[in-house]
């Protein structure tokens, strides 16, 4: 018994594999470099547990990234039907978590901007009613299934929110455990440093990834890693706004989508198949808007010089070209970048799935299903404990 859970996880698990894989085509990644990231995401800990334990992490996973994808790809090529796809992905992982819409509205601002730059107008009031077009685009779908949804529910149960506010709803179970979930959040010392805790645990390199990979946007000019920060990054915070308010369980697998934001964040490092340089070219404002743009610019340039001419910063610039010039290659494109970025790469992709694989085990950390792999493992110190969640002894069992 419960084997349909299992099965379909694993057919969403192995698609949100394949997601991975196509980003870095599109991307053009060296195949070196693909097989070490797309291997790390699939090998990862939590990837394989939650690959068959029945719950809603794999399609999550799975419809994210699709929309991720297809997002992506829309920045390159501004075509609708990606963002069509991409809309439709998000509305179905809407009907796996309640999280998404948050990513959806974020995603939409995000799209009507870039479609404000990229249109012709005569003044910035126009350019955004024309990108705005492509933001409801993407975002129409979501709104469709979210009304679909809700109304089911208003039919079926007579409340529009069944999954909030009926007594089988999220209020209703945090209410049974509300002195544990705040004795466990207490212990972790609160629930930003629970929340961070968690990222860190199944993402350690995420905070350098996203500097790195932010440094090379601007470098080459480019809009893409704003898409998946519109994307993961929004549900990240949604966790963590959930746990300060209380409105959630403090749960290692709420936080699992860092594991995808920084696979895609470090796909993003490599340059759109191998092209440097301007890769975004937004419509030039009208003259006037480029004039009041300019004044913050200089006034940021000014206050760069400044800091350049005090001695400390001139030491660390001399200091980084010193080490800088041991190196023979330009950047990550020559043969030894190459090489040298897919050794970091294999570091950074074993370091994590070591690190979330101990945060897995840790009973301080780890969580209902996580916590009991210790009784898989290490069946002699950690016999199986009885669990409210049938589903949990079934997994220890089952492994």
């Amino acid at each position: 018994h419960g084997l349909a859970g299992t099965v379909m996880d694993a057919f969403f698990m192995t698609g949100a594999v394949w997601q991975v894989r196509q980003l870095c085509l599109d991307r053009g990644l060296p195949s070196t470099w693909r097989w070490i990231i797309v291997g790390g995401f699939a090998f990862n800990p939590m990837v394989i547990l939650y690959a068959g334990s029945g719950m809603s992490e794999a399609p999550f996973i799975f419809f994210m990234l699709w929309s991720a994808r297809r997002l992506l790809a829309w920045v390159r090529d501004d075509k609708i039907h990606h963002l069509i796809v991409a809309g439709i992905a998000m509305a179905f992982a809407d009907l796996t978590r309640y999280e998404p819409i948050v990513a959806a509205v974020v995603a939409s601002v995000l799209i009507s901007f870039i479609a404000a730059l990229r249109r012709p107008a005569f003044d910035w009031k126009m350019r955004f009613k024309v990108g705005a077009i492509d933001g409801v685009v993407f975002f129409f779908p979501v709104i469709v299934v979210f009304g679909a949804w809700s109304i089911a529910s208003w039919i079926a149960t007579g409340q529009l929110f069944a999954q909030f506010s009926s007594q089988y709803g999220n209020t209703s179970q945090l209410s049974f455990g509300t002195n544990s979930l705040q004795q466990f959040q207490a212990a972790a010392g609160g629930p930003i440093a629970l929340s961070l805790r968690d990222i860190l645990f199944l993402s350690p390199w995420l905070p350098a990834v996203i500097i790195v990979a932010l440094l090379l946007a601007v470098k080459r000019v480019e809009v893409d890693f704003l898409i998946p920060i519109s994307i993961f990054a929004s549900v990240l915070a949604f966790e963590v706004y959930a746990q300060i308010s209380g409105q959630t369980f403090p749960l290692f697998r709420y936080f699992i989508l860092g594991i995808p934001f920084m696979v895609v964040m470090l796909i993003l490092i490599w340059p759109y198949r191998g092209v440097s340089g301007q890769t975004f070219k937004p419509t030039p404002p009208p003259t006037e808007i480029s004039e009041w743009w300019g004044r913050p610019v200089m006034a940021v340039e000014s206050g760069l010089d400044a800091i350049s001419k005090v001695a400390a910063v001139k030491r660390a610039r001399s200091i980084a070209d010193k080490v800088g010039s041991r190196f023979t290659f330009d950047d990550i494109q020559s043969k030894r970048g190459r090489q040298l970025g897919a050794l970091i790469l294999l570091f950074v992709m074993l370091s994590t799935a070591f690190v979330g694989w101990r945060g897995m085990l840790n009973p301080g950390i780890g969580t209902a299903t996580e916590e009991q792999l210790n009784a898989v493992f290490y069946p002699a110190e950690n016999p199986i404990k009885l669990s409210p969640y049938a589903n949990s002894d079934y997994i220890a069992t089952y492994l």
